[in-house]
């Protein structure tokens, strides 16, 4: 029975690849769901870095010297609202009736820079594992608060850029 069932998609497959403009439109649908993973990949590095952050915040709390708290909270306000700007970002391609549509060659950029992107998040949960990690005293957690900010920001610039090349696709 199984293999009958196998035939069945097979041959549905090839009928299906057969149609003009369908096999386009499937591959293209095929991108847009692998966009939503990579944004999904994205927003939850970043909300691992907040939990990171988090932690620290709770390991300064309850220190003698909570001067750094406001800073900290600043951060993780950013990294929320980044993450959950990236998680719920427009898709690489819309569907047939979406006004906003990428060409392939827009996309494999789009999907590009996404990879990019990755790397900087990445390097942001790296960071915010370190503080928590180490025993920084407060002068050097200063430093290190601003340097996790000033990724923060690149990264919302980057990914305003991203928003940017999407809503210039429009054909």
């Amino acid at each position: 029975m199984d293999d009958r069932r196998a035939d069945l998609s097979d041959r549905i497959e090839a009928w299906m690849a057969r149609l003009p403009g369908l096999g386009t439109y499937r591959e293209r649908e095929r991108r847009r769901e692998t966009d939503k993973l990579v944004r999904e990949k994205l927003s939850s590095s970043l909300y691992r870095a907040l939990t990171r952050l988090r932690e620290l915040e709770r390991k300064v709390s309850s220190s003698e010297d909570i001067s750094s708290l406001t800073e900290i909270d600043r951060i993780c306000s950013m990294l929320q609202q980044l993450a959950d700007t990236i998680r719920f970002a427009s898709y690489g391609y819309g569907g047939i009736f979406d006004l906003v549509k990428l060409r392939d060659e827009e996309l494999e950029k789009l999907c590009q820079f996404d990879l990019y992107l990755l790397e900087d998040i990445e390097s942001l949960e790296q960071r915010a594992q370190g503080l928590v990690g180490s025993a920084t005293p407060l002068e050097d957690l200063h430093g290190h608060l601003r340097e996790v900010e000033g990724e923060c920001r690149k990264i919302q610039e980057l990914f305003a850029k991203r928003k940017d090349f999407i809503s210039r696709s429009v054909p």
